[in-house]
């Protein structure tokens, strides 16, 4: 087999055992979230908002990839819960910025802590030294790829 070929491979399989993780990782969450009293969605929107610090409704919908009516209609809800807040953006007047509230930061670190729980029991007796490792080069995977595929859409990152 050429060196191309075995390469394709290699990059076949780690897709594939990314692909069990991120389905492992939503099973977890998902129980998390109904955990907290919340969707699934409801939880990882509350992540989204935590990365983004402070964002637009439009923001929110790019992110997701969703329209903007939908990322609307969920920050709604989580404002009607108390986990988000909205204030006037000053560069725009007629658009919001959508922030945690203490109650959502606090509702996303439970519900963090709780998955990385079950995670650490599960890797019990992998070495500190060892999670680090593969957590650098998942890290490293990732940041090349999207920087591929941005130079791909004509997106500069």
């Amino acid at each position: 087999m050429s060196d191309s070929a075995l390469h394709l491979q290699a990059c076949g399989e780690l897709m594939d055992a990314l692909a069990v993780l991120v389905r492992l990782n939503r099973t977890i969450s998902v129980d998390v979230a109904r955990s907290a009293g919340l969707a699934p969605a409801q939880l990882g929107l509350l992540g989204l908002i935590d990365i983004l610090d402070e964002a637009r409704i439009a923001d929110i919908a790019d992110q997701q990839i969703v329209d903007p009516s939908v990322a609307s209609r969920q920050v709604a809800t989580l404002e009607q819960l108390g986990f988000v807040a909205r204030r006037a953006d000053p560069a725009d007047g007629r658009a919001s910025l959508v922030r945690l509230t203490d109650e959502g930061r606090a509702i996303l670190a439970s519900s963090r802590d709780g998955r990385h729980r079950r995670i650490s029991a599960a890797l019990a007796d992998w070495s500190t030294e060892d999670l680090g490792a593969i957590a650098g080069q998942l890290r490293r995977v990732g940041q090349v790829i999207e920087r591929t595929e941005h130079g791909r859409r004509g997106v500069t990152a």
